[in-house]
């Protein structure tokens, strides 16, 4: 797939793997987000990302567009996660659906992005 997609290496898909990012992982909170961060063990190819809306949000249609929001601000800025973590956004039940874009999304979650920059820095670098 070409460098604009987003490939199944790049998503948690897999039940444990978001329970472990909520058990074990640290938390991050925006105005309309929460985000669970945890590092993986295994070596891999960069940061994953996982997507929970809860059906109190809206309608499938409303979830299925904060998902895709979601992704996309992540697709844009993965390289400023430079380490292998897992990622999980949970969208906030009192999110603002209605004035949700790529801006207001990207607003939110880039500086969480650059903090786990710093948070979750490189094994090598960390000697």
């Amino acid at each position: 797939m070409g460098r604009l997609g987003f490939p199944k290496s790049c998503r948690l898909r897999k039940r444990a793997e978001f329970t472990a990012c909520y058990d074990h992982g640290r938390r991050y909170h925006t105005r309309q987000f929460l985000v669970f961060v945890r590092r993986r063990d295994e070596a891999a190819t960069g940061a994953r990302l996982g997507i929970a809306v809860s059906k109190k949000i809206g309608s499938a249609v409303v979830r299925n567009r904060v998902k895709r929001l979601v992704r996309e601000v992540f697709r844009q800025n993965r390289s400023l996660i430079t380490s292998d973590l897992d990622v999980v956004v949970v969208a906030k039940r009192k999110i603002d659906v209605p004035s949700l874009d790529v801006f207001v999304a990207r607003d939110e979650l880039i500086p969480i992005f650059r903090r786990l920059g710093r948070d979750f820095r490189p094994q090598s670098e960390n000697v």
